[in-house]
């Protein structure tokens, strides 16, 4: 999708993880990947499994003279350790191959060549890194169900460090997760149309942040 050059680049709402996306973990806990469909209680406190359905990611990417393009990504599987009244820890997986362009009607050709040069070797290259992570070292509490949340993202087999904020919130048994990361793509090999490392006019290049802002919903 060489057009994308001429739109803005993906937000991750990777991503990311975003988490990570990608895959996204919060503490140290068990791996997604062998996770129970109930949860379980440890030192950290009990961690509550992921309902991907109800969780999602979205992504703002944008061009150095203003234009943007905006998306979502699912989870994959994951997990939020909660200690008694608050966030201890959890683990986050984000499939990347589920990245979408929500900005542009799925009926405009632009839409499938967007998203296509994102999947592609440009930007995430999703065929050989199908997911990415967020583990996360430590989440303070704030008040108010408000945490800081620091740890380290894998996307596109690069990590770096993050430091994030986090509120949680519990109603109808369920709890959720509301949080937002501005990342450098070029940290993680994503250097595409980037001022930065190429020449090029002004309307070509693409910014190296992009946002990610995630919904996680567990019980």
């Amino acid at each position: 999708m060489s057009n994308f050059a001429n739109t803005t680049l993906f937000s991750v709402a990777l991503v990311a993880l975003c988490a990570s996306a990608s895959s996204i973990a919060f503490g140290n806990t068990a791996p997604a990947k062998g996770a129970s469909k109930a949860s379980q209680t440890s030192s950290k406190g009990t961690a509550l499994v992921v309902d991907a359905s109800k969780s999602k990611v979205l992504w703002v990417g944008r061009k150095k003279l203003g234009s943007s393009h905006n998306g979502e990504i699912g989870f994959k599987s994951g997990s939020v350790t909660m200690g008694p009244k608050t966030l201890t820890g959890g683990e986050l997986v984000i499939d990347m191959t589920s990245l979408t362009v929500t900005d542009i009607p799925a009926t405009d050709e632009n839409n499938a060549k967007l998203d296509g040069h994102l999947e592609a070797a440009d930007f995430f290259d999703v065929a050989k890194h199908p997911t990415s992570t967020l583990v996360v070292t430590s989440a303070k509490d704030l008040g108010e169900g408000k945490h800081e949340v620091k740890g380290k993202i894998t996307i596109k087999g690069a990590t770096q460090n993050v430091t994030f904020p986090v509120e949680v919130k519990q109603a109808n048994g369920e709890t959720v997760a509301m949080g937002k990361l501005t990342l450098d793509r070029t940290k993680f090999g994503v250097k595409y149309a980037s001022g930065n490392f190429f020449k090029l006019a002004a309307d070509k290049v693409i910014e190296d942040n992009f946002d990610l802002e995630f919904t996680v919903v567990a019980k």
